[in-house]
């Protein structure tokens, strides 16, 4: 079983990886990307970006508009062990912190389990549209969660706990300066990730394109390299493109743009190890932006009539 989990940890840490993976469709940051930047070049940008003190400070009436789409299915088969996990996911939001921190959008998620993990079937459902406040989170849609025989499901309006916000971890989503400046000198370490640089206006817009398989094998051969399990997943892993992109203001350092495309699989591989074998398979195909621009919060008419979710009625279980 430890075996099993260090195998599965392994996938999870290359869909991690993965998000410096992506595809060139539905770019939201263009620029000409057409000549790679040299060594001197990725210095020189980390530097500019380490001496940025305007990297979040926004303007009233302009904040950022997060859209993202995801589709994931992942499975594995091991003796009597088996899981098969797909998921969706749609997010539109708009959010600003000046004057007052406030969000409002659209979200729509979908994940659905099957396996002896959990216990036969499992699935969960969010449809609806979301405001958050002063006071509090506002949602108004479905919710539905499904396990075995056991449905729970819930229509209508609530408003939770602002803290909730922080919980979805919407904040940590954009990375720091000093993140940024930690992956480029990264960058600099490697042949299997190049930078394109394109400082011809008033932002630098940059893009930095990896080769995944071959920085997991990289990696496989560095620092997972303790774990023989990883080489052979490294090996089934198949992804056409690995691009992710950030934009900044040359005066002020304002951080304007940041967003990836993620296309990758793992075809059926079996994976040997000692006295266990793991079939598994994986799909993963995630489009993420943040871009800075003007943002207008829309704020339902009857907050009033959201119920607060400490007064819930019980909830309607079938099964």
């Amino acid at each position: 079983m430890k075996k099993l989990v260090s195998v599965l940890l392994a996938a999870g840490l290359l869909a991690s990886v993965a998000l410096f993976a992506g595809c060139n469709d539905g770019v939201k940051i263009e620029g000409d990307f057409s000549k790679e930047a040299t060594a001197e070049e990725v210095t020189q940008l980390a530097e500019t970006i380490a001496a940025n003190t305007g990297w979040f400070e926004e303007e009233a009436g302009y904040g950022w508009t997060l859209t993202a789409d995801q589709d994931m299915s992942v499975r594995y088969v091991s003796g009597e062990e088996s899981m098969s996990v797909k998921g969706t996911a749609e997010l539109d939001l708009g959010i600003v912190t000046l004057p007052q921190q406030a969000m409002s959008g659209k979200v729509k998620m979908e994940a659905k389990a099957e396996g002896t993990e959990v216990g036969g079937a499992a699935d969960m459902a969010v449809d609806g549209s979301v405001y958050l406040g002063t006071d509090g989170l506002y949602i108004d849609g479905s919710v539905k969660m499904t396990e075995g025989a056991n449905v729970t499901e819930k229509n209508g309006k609530y408003v939770y706990p602002s803290s909730l916000l922080s919980s979805l971890g919407i904040g940590s989503m954009i990375p720091t300066p000093g993140e940024f400046v930690e992956g480029l000198s990264g960058v600099l370490e490697t042949e299997s990730i190049k930078v394109y640089i394109d400082d011809s206006g008033d932002e630098i817009k940059v893009k930095m394109s990896a080769d995944i398989p071959a920085l997991m094998e990289d990696l496989a051969d560095g620092v997972l390299g303790e774990v023989p399990e990883i080489a052979q997943i490294v090996e089934a892993l198949e992804s056409d493109a690995c691009d992710v992109y950030f934009s900044f203001r040359k005066e002020g350092g304002l951080l304007t743009g940041y967003g990836y495309v993620v296309d990758m699989s793992i075809p059926e591989t079996t994976v040997e190890g000692e006295g266990q074998a793991v079939t598994l398979s994986c799909d993963y195909d995630q489009s993420f932006w943040f871009l800075y621009e003007e943002v207008t919060i829309e704020v339902p008419e009857d907050l009033a009539s959201y119920q607060p979710v400490s007064d819930e009625p019980s909830v309607d279980v079938v099964g």
